[in-house]
């Protein structure tokens, strides 16, 4: 069966994006760019990709706005708005379903892994449905103090179990596997 993967970045004080939503503070600690980490070798792993629209709408607009990034994939954006938009990219459906049906529906498919791309407040609905069968969560070598934290609060991931399943390490940067228990 399919499995739901959370891979995101985050400073070492647990944030995913800085108080205004920039994430352009992303690198490590030092100038070289040549290593790459897990994510060239993590992306040829996933087939479908399912983000929150603000996350989307970010990378349309800010990132990559004039090329997809995620060409190939199946894209899933998450709406509560009931939107007349159309997607920019070929391959990306804006929704709005409920996630325990279409985590349901995937993994029915046949595929490769789900990557869940984020925001904040997608992780945290996931997190609370229990839909998160894998975390590989990067943790960059900056404090923010504050910003968009990648666990709030009102979800239930203090309640989880998990097993460090590997760890990389690079440029300063720390790469680490959890699965659940």
């Amino acid at each position: 069966m399919r499995k739901v993967i959370l891979y995101i970045s985050m400073s070492v004080d647990g944030f995913i994006a800085d108080k205004n939503g920039r994430i352009d503070w992303l690198d490590g600690d030092s100038i070289e760019t040549i290593i790459k980490g897990s994510y060239p070798y993590f992306i040829k792993k996933i087939d479908t990709i399912i983000m929150g629209y603000h996350t989307y709408h970010q990378i349309v607009t800010e990132l990559f706005p004039n090329e997809w990034p995620f060409y190939g994939k199946e894209i899933f954006v998450l709406t509560y708005n009931h939107l007349n938009e159309k997607a920019k990219f070929e391959g990306v459906s804006i929704i709005n379903e409920d996630i325990e049906s279409l985590v349901n529906r995937l993994k029915k498919k046949e595929g490769l892994s789900i990557w869940l791309c984020g925001g904040s407040a997608t992780v945290d609905q996931f997190i609370n449905h229990n839909l998160v069968d894998e975390f590989r969560i990067t943790m960059v070598p900056k404090t923010l103090g504050e910003g968009i934290p990648l666990f709030s609060k009102q979800n239930k991931f203090s309640k989880m179990k998990l097993k460090l399943a590997s760890t990389q390490i690079y440029n300063g940067i720390v790469e680490m596997e959890y699965v659940k228990k």
